[in-house]
């Protein structure tokens, strides 16, 4: 694991975040995962359609 001060994606950022690296054998469409500790700053949609991630600060 490490720790970092910030992450950003795009404009949403986080801050004193601790992440993972982990191989993941899936689909050439799958580009990571976040998980909650990062989500759970936001509001967020997952449109599949069009393959988006919406993110609107708590």
């Amino acid at each position: 694991m490490l720790s970092f001060d910030t992450l950003s994606l795009g404009t949403a950022t986080t801050s004193a975040i601790t992440v993972s690296a982990l191989p993941l054998a899936m689909s050439n469409e799958v580009d990571g995962l976040l998980g909650m500790n990062f989500l759970r700053h936001y509001d967020f949609r997952i449109d599949q359609d069009r393959a988006v991630l919406e993110l609107k600060l708590r």
